[in-house]
């Protein structure tokens, strides 16, 4: 019996919830667990999509019949974001012309424009902000509570389920030290270990509000609190991927969004600043030395794997530059055949779409980061919890810009980090139009109940 069509449920599942509630609960309640908690890497119909992107069809309808309804601001971001995805286009039909031409337009609009969009109209709009972040981090603990399984037997339950659903697509696992790499629902464990690292900094910012309940609802004699106990899930996810570059990632971001807990927060920027170039030049040298014997035969898998990515780019660097401004598509980009894998989000653009992408990729994440980091310095009329979460956002912006260096910018992560891009612009929105949260509390009628210290002041 064919369950492909299963796939395609979270749109019928989205259109209920539109049409017997709203969009804000759409996109709690449908496209959150279908983005965090289901593998994406399951595709059916014509274009291929995936559950993820199902979901977010008939969200994006509505949301977009809002956007143009409201006269949409446009913003030097809103430009770049567009001129990515259009390039990328561009570049494809120029490489392999009308081939998956319907794919080719269906995946930038559900995996980078609507997420988009759902970033900049709807989180702080309709007052979502603590109801986003909630659901985010409770979904991700999830995935991080079924990955301890995977982490011993190597097997993820919930891939279980749809590899047995459909047969036809496999996705193999990878074993370090012993033990299974845990990837969760995201495809591979560098992908999972930074979705984590998000929901880790994410989580901060609930914990620094104080909006945390002291225990899980149906759990109310567990001897440790939900803030705590989430923590370490996150913790030991991260831990379960056995992704060094994740967790170096994680911390530089964790490390930029406390700064926003701090009362001295410009003071304790430059500490984190100065901080992280001193751990920067400290991680340059001892990965020198690290990698200094990773052609040995007795060298660790670890040594081999980041002896791989630190070639990628001298033994691509020809093959790129032969196709220095188209590019060479997003298929058809020529393999060496002992390096079939393209570990660096910045050199896999510029295989796939030329000079242009990488250029407009680095913008893209470049402004969004400064901006929010420009506000968070420079305005000294925004309230505390605002502050902070410019901080979030622009930590989050930063783990994703080092985490790609070390993995490829796919599955999840592509559309969370064009949904983060748009809600930091909306942050930047000179009067938000702050309406009621979902169920939760609204960020903006809430005081912090108390502050932890911020590790870097």
């Amino acid at each position: 019996m064919d369950f492909t069509p299963l796939i395609a449920l979270p749109s019928l599942v989205a259109l209920l919830v539109l049409w017997l509630s709203s969009v804000e609960k759409a996109v709690l309640w449908v496209y959150l667990p279908a983005l965090l908690l289901l593998p994406n890497y399951f595709y059916f119909g014509t274009p291929a999509i995936n559950v993820a992107q199902y979901a977010i069809i008939p969200i994006g309808v509505v949301i977009i019949w809002r956007a143009f309804n409201s006269k949409w601001k446009w913003s030097a971001l809103d430009g770049l974001v567009a001129a990515f995805v259009v390039w990328n286009f561009i570049s494809d039909y120029h490489a392999i012309g009308y081939t998956d031409i319907l794919e080719r337009l269906a995946w930038p609009l559900t995996l980078a424009v609507l997420p988009y969009v759902i970033g900049k109209t709807i989180i702080e709009q309709h007052g979502l902000r603590v109801a986003f972040i909630r659901r985010f981090v409770f979904v991700v603990f999830l995935d991080c509570l079924i990955s301890t399984y995977e982490f011993r037997m190597g097997l993820n339950p919930v891939r279980a389920l749809f590899v047995l659903l459909f047969p036809s697509t496999r996705w193999p696992g990878q074993v370090r030290e012993g033990f299974f790499r845990v990837a969760g629902p995201f495809g591979h464990p560098i992908l999972m270990a930074t979705v984590v690292g998000i929901t880790i900094i994410l989580h901060r910012y609930i914990t620094y509000l104080g909006l945390w309940e002291r225990r899980f609802r149906w759990f109310p004699n567990l001897p440790i609190s939900k803030e705590r106990l989430i923590l370490i899930a996150l913790l030991a996810g991260m831990l379960m991927t056995q992704s060094r570059g994740p967790w170096i990632a994680t911390i530089i971001g964790v490390v930029l969004a406390s700064c926003g807990a701090s009362a001295w927060y410009r003071r304790a920027f430059k500490r984190a600043l100065a901080g992280l170039l001193l751990a920067g030049f400290l991680i340059l040298f001892i990965g020198k030395a690290y990698l200094a014997d990773s052609g040995d035969a007795q060298a660790s898998e670890e040594k081999i794997s980041a002896a791989y990515r630190t070639q990628l780019i001298s033994r691509y660097q020809d093959i790129a530059l032969r196709e220095s401004f188209w590019g060479w598509g997003t298929s058809t980009w020529p393999k060496l055949r002992d390096m079939p894998s393209i570990d660096n989000t910045y050199l896999l653009f510029t295989l796939m779409h030329g000079l242009p992408a990488l250029i407009l990729y680095v913008l893209m994440m470049g402004v969004g980061f400064t901006r929010l980091l420009r506000r968070a310095l420079s305005s000294g009329d925004l309230r505390s919890h605002d502050r902070a979460l410019l901080f979030v956002l622009s930590g989050v912006i930063l783990t994703i810009a080092v985490s790609t260096a070390a993995v490829f910018l796919g599955e999840q992560l592509y559309p969370l980090l064009f949904l983060f891009l748009g809600w930091g612009e909306a942050c930047l929105a000179p009067s938000p139009d702050d309406g009621p949260a979902l169920d939760e509390p609204v960020i903006l009628e809430w005081r912090p109940k108390f502050q932890f210290r911020s590790i870097v002041s």
